[in-house]
């Protein structure tokens, strides 16, 4: 039985699929869950509350901006994190260029990491984004078997009067895959 509203706990989704587990039955009662597997058997305390209306959050006629290969991406965002041991900061701004994007972390130039990548920037007008670094790297982990990624993001309002991305979500799609995330831009 599945019931609509209920929000499980990431841990418990998070062993689902590390372990590739099938659950036989799924029970659903007022404050828990319980999912039959194979050789045993889960229950779960339920998030409290009701799961935010996801479909408002996803941007509607988006344009892409950017195409990147993913194997790159991901190469360069685990290089940027690895020089990021003992800092707290995750943001990365993005820089976009005719044939390549610009990565880099750090606050200061004493403590700042740069890569480069390069990507076919799809519009005229782009201007540097931030992001959080660590999501990204997950979201490209989820798109394991693409070759490309594109961005893509809505139009809101006028470009002119506005500075291109003050907090418009990014959608991630992949050439070989339905899957849709949306990641919010972040300030750096």
């Amino acid at each position: 039985m599945f019931a609509l509203g209920n929000i499980v706990p990431k841990k418990t989704i998070d062993y689902l699929i590390r372990n590739s587990a099938n659950p036989t039955n799924c029970q659903f009662a007022e404050e828990k869950a319980r999912f039959a597997l194979p050789g045993g058997m889960i229950t779960t305390k339920l998030i409290c509350g009701t799961y935010p209306n996801w479909a408002e959050a996803v941007p509607k006629n988006v344009q892409p901006f950017l195409k990147i290969e993913r194997r790159k991406l991901v190469a360069a965002l685990k290089r940027i994190n690895s020089f990021r041991n003992g800092y707290l900061q995750v943001g990365t701004a993005i820089t976009m260029d005719e044939d390549s994007i610009a990565l880099s972390s750090g606050s200061s130039t004493e403590h700042k990491f740069c890569e480069s990548v390069p990507a076919t920037v799809l519009t005229a007008d782009a201007e540097e984004f931030g992001i959080n670094s660590k999501f990204l790297q997950s979201t490209c982990k989820a798109f394991a078997d693409c070759d490309t990624l594109t961005l893509s993001r809505a139009e809101r309002g006028d470009p002119s009067k506005q500075k291109y991305f003050t907090g418009e979500p990014i959608n991630v799609t992949g050439d070989n895959s339905d899957l849709q995330v949306t990641i919010m831009p972040m300030r750096v």
